[in-house]
């Protein structure tokens, strides 16, 4: 048995350099594949926290808007009750005095649920 003949060795060669390129490619291919699931990744948590922020801002757009029309609400209430305490004008401070407190336990009373103030709670 003196070895292999030179055919043989040029099919061992080529069988060796096919194999080593295979695995080559093989490895290039995982390699751009992982890097494509990690933009991927790296995009879908951009984009959850721009959502995350777009929601943040639509809530508190929300907030102030209820909130400012609260106000409008209890402004125009202030300005009834004070409206109606100028209506009589010729009515003695005493009265004045005795019934501007009346509208006092109405501004708890027409607050929605949920926002009332800690000067209306009991206890």
């Amino acid at each position: 048995m003196q070895g292999l003949d030179l055919p043989w060795y040029a099919v061992l060669d080529v069988a060796v350099h096919a194999a080593l390129l295979g695995w080559g490619q093989w490895t290039q291919a995982r390699q751009a594949l992982l890097d494509s699931l990690r933009e991927r990744a790296l995009r879908a948590e951009n984009e959850q926290g721009r959502r995350v922020a777009e929601a943040r801002t639509l809530e508190r757009t929300k907030m102030a808007r209820e909130m400012h029309d609260v106000l409008a609400h209890r402004l125009s209430l202030l300005a009834t009750y004070a409206g109606a305490l100028e209506y009589r004008p010729d009515s003695s401070p005493e009265k004045l005095a005795q019934a501007a407190p009346s509208a006092r336990p109405n501004r708890c009373r027409r607050q929605p649920a949920g926002r009332r103030t800690g000067s209306c709670r009991k206890g």
